[in-house]
Formats: structure tokens, sequence, C-alpha cells
């Protein structure tokens, strides 16, 4: 569940800095909106997003995985939105910091399983 939170709060963070007010006020006034980048971000934030499905339905199945799925979006969205309006220039930082925890804690849960 933690690696489904932390995969999908990358992944809305990622897609909320592709546009351009977020952006903003993540990076601050010197932007850096370059060609390539924007889309590479979306194409992360969509494989982020798709990625946080794989744990809850290894855990719970294919039904039961994908309503615990929506309801992980819906958590880490309003997550977001709070960070977004209160600690925004925070975001460039947590959203690696998710996406490294999330990372370190499948491969952690890889080698306990074995």
């Amino acid at each position: 569940m933690a690696v489904a939170l932390l995969c999908s709060h990358a992944g809305w963070g990622t897609l909320s800095m592709t546009m351009t007010r977020h952006a903003q006020q993540a990076w601050g006034a010197g932007m850096w909106r370059m060609r390539g980048v924007v889309g590479t971000m979306r194409t992360l934030a969509t494989l982020l997003l798709i990625l946080s499905t794989v744990p809850l339905v290894f855990v719970w199945g294919g039904s039961i995985g994908v309503v615990a799925w929506c309801g992980v979006l819906s958590i880490s969205s309003v997550l977001l939105a709070l960070q977004l309006h209160y600690a925004s220039r925070t975001l460039r930082f947590t959203v690696s910091l998710a996406a490294l925890s999330a990372a370190v804690i499948a491969m952690l849960a890889q080698f306990a399983f074995r």
C-alpha cells in the first residue's frame, strides 16, 4: 500500500509540474520549459500512475486491487493539493523522494518475500 501511495504521489506531482502554474510554483520564476522535458515528464507521470496499480493488484487481486487503486489515487491527489497550496516549493523534492522511496521499498519487499 505504501509503494502504491508513493508511486501515485510521485506520478501526480510529476504530472502537476508539467502545468505552467504549478511548475512556476515549484521551480520559481525562472521556469525551465524546454521542448522535450514536458513530454518526458508526462510520460513518466503516466508510467508512475500505472505502476502504482501493480502492488495493489498483486496483494488483493484484480477487482479489489483496482478499487483500492482508486482510493490511493484519491488520497494522493488530496495530499498533493494540500502540498501545492501550503508548501509548493517543496514539491520537486518530495516527488523525487517519493519515487526513490517507492523503488527502495519495492526492492526490499522483493528480497523479503524470497
